[in-house]
């Protein structure tokens, strides 16, 4: 072998000579250049080696810290997640910890795999930059905690109350242990605050992809986006509601998943809890079986929902694309808009009792029956609007492009209050409005129009009216005082009329009434039933309240005449 092709290899923790050939750790010698003698020059190149020694291994650099004592010095520092952990365990019940940085993995509990665990009552808070924790500044100092897909982000378990703030909380899995297969990103059975934080890409193969919790879990100010549940029971992509209390304002429930055959609950699952939901939205949740419910929301039996200034849109399920109620739900001052089911109730189907007041239903889908509601119990709607909505009819062949009712238990009955029922359609012929397949309904000072060749239909149940209201063709069963018939009702489009608005300021669409519209001023005030219209303007506005969700505003002019 001639020296000229002699090469060090360096490993590390010995060296030898090798023949040429690539490698990262070679350097290499043209020994044939040296003016010494070839043994002098290797056993130079031998002490060398003995002199460098091996690969020196470079220290990790932290990237997780938190400070602690209010000194705006760092306590504890680590180049995974092990701070956070650490200063948990040595916190005084009570205290606040600041986090900062990138703090990434998990750490074994009682045989738990999660990023921190926490029995007692702590807060904490992410957004500082570990140069300076007297500025709380989360857009500049964004902190995140990972759990890598090796266990859940956070387990919050016992009797205490703990506030997480500006927290991304990511790369969650929920895996056995001392707990169930429940919540991926957390889980919680004390008092949980999630405040201005993010809940992502978290998975569990039962319930709650993103959270689960049986104490109290309020949520403000945040996202949870991107979970999933994996398994063929799991419920809840995005939160699961074990039958605690669960607030959810100014939030956003989106992207979520479900997996498995009964999967239901796309972004929302309330099992047998109380449920709030506030200035929020609900969307592009979606539930992988065709035979599971609720892609939005599912509020289960025995559980309490109020819902307010919320839209729910684009949602989709079997049944319920927005939502699937089988408890009590309140809905108010929100937008039901653009979900689809492949079944019914492409906006809400309501196994329960259903009360709507100030809301809207519109843009949504059944490939079967009731575009935009489907009724098996209890229905009251008050101030409501229902336009634009489809039901197909393409299995059972009902259709009801607003409204479809049928019956599975007590007998259902559907009540409308000065509520505007307009330009539903069916892709079955007569039955593009409220069809009542059992049961019945009451109709009070409500308009319905231009729903196909017919407003209202019925297989075996029957329409009733109190009074003063306008269908304008005369297939809604309508001879009460004051009611209106084969009238045109002359009324402007679906759009923003003014009033209050949904969740992220979108606006809840009505349809105006025209100056000349025969609805307006035809309720003696003494049988006005409510005192606002849909867009909490007062009734009436005149002596004399309008038919429907929309009270037209009276304007004034003033006439100076000339003084002779």
């Amino acid at each position: 072998m001639n020296p000229s092709q002699l090469k060090l290899h360096f490993t590390q923790r010995q060296a030898t000579v090798v023949p040429a050939q690539k490698n990262i750790w070679t350097i290499d010698y043209r020994l044939h250049r040296l003016a010494i003698p070839w043994l002098a020059g290797l056993a130079l190149v031998f002490g060398l080696i003995y002199t460098l020694g091996p690969r020196p291994v470079l220290a990790q650099t932290d990237v997780c810290f938190v400070e602690t004592g209010g000194d705006n010095s760092t306590d504890f520092q680590s180049s995974d997640a092990g701070a956070v952990q650490n200063a948990v365990d040595a916190a005084a019940a009570g205290s606040t910890l600041k986090i900062a940085g990138a703090c990434a993995g998990v750490t074994p509990t009682n045989g738990i795999s999660q990023t921190v665990y926490i029995t007692k009552s702590l807060t904490l808070q992410g957004g500082y930059t570990n140069t300076n924790w007297l500025v709380h500044d989360p857009d500049s100092y964004p902190t995140t905690l990972d759990a890598q897909d090796a266990g859940r982000v956070v387990i919050v378990e016992g009797a205490v109350d703990v506030s997480l703030d500006h927290l991304t909380l990511t790369g969650g899995l929920a895996t056995t242990g001392t707990l169930s297969n429940d919540g991926g990103g957390i889980h919680n059975s004390g008092n949980l605050s999630l405040s201005n934080s993010i809940v992502s890409a978290s998975r569990a193969p039962d319930d709650g992809g993103g959270l689960y919790s049986t104490g109290s879990l309020i949520i403000t100010a945040s996202t949870i986006e991107n979970n999933r549940t994996t398994g063929n029971n799991g419920i809840g992509g995005g939160i699961a509601n074990g039958g605690g209390l669960l607030s959810i304002s100014g939030s956003t429930i989106e992207n979520n998943r479900t997996a498995g055959s009964f999967g239901s609950g796309g972004g929302i699952y309330n099992n047998g809890g109380t449920l709030s939901i506030t200035g929020s939205t609900i969307g592009n949740n979606r539930l992988a079986s065709p035979s599971a419910d609720g892609g939005g929301l599912y509020n289960g039996g025995g559980s309490i929902a109020t819902i307010d200034t919320t839209t729910v849109f684009s949602n989709a399920s079997r049944y319920g694309g927005g939502i699937y109620n089988a408890g009590s739900l309140s809905l108010q001052n929100s937008l039901v808009i653009s979900n689809s089911g492949s079944g019914d109730g492409g906006g809400i189907l309501t196994w329960g009792v259903l009360t709507m007041t100030n809301s809207t239903l519109a843009y949504n889908i059944a490939n079967d029956d009731g575009g935009g509601l489907n009724n098996l119990e209890q229905a009251t709607l008050i101030n409501s609007t229902i336009s634009h909505n489809l039901g197909r009819g393409t299995n059972h062949g009902v259709g009801g492009g607003a409204i479809y009712q049928a019956q599975d238990g007590p007998t259902p009955v559907l009540t409308l209050v000065n509520s505007t029922v307009v330009s539903n359609t069916s892709n079955v012929s007569g039955k593009d409005g409220i069809h009542l397949l059992h049961g019945s309904a009451v109709l009070s000072s409500s308009l319905i129009a231009a729903n196909g060749t017919e407003n209202c239909s019925v297989d075996s149940g029957s329409f009733s009216s109190d009074g003063y209201n306008l269908d304008d063709g005369d297939t809604c069963g309508l001879d009460a005082t004051g009611d209106i018939t084969n009238t045109a009702a002359q009324l402007g489009p679906l759009t923003d009329n003014g009033g209050p608005t949904a969740g992220s300021g979108q606006a809840i669409l009505t349809h105006a009434l025209l100056d000349s519209s025969p609805a307006v001023d035809q309720i003696l005030a003494e049988n006005c039933t409510v005192s606002e219209d849909q867009r909490e303007f007062a009734r009436p506005q005149n002596e004399l309240c309008d038919i429907g969700a929309f009270e037209l505003q009276q304007t004034t002019t003033d006439v100076y005449l000339p003084v002779l």
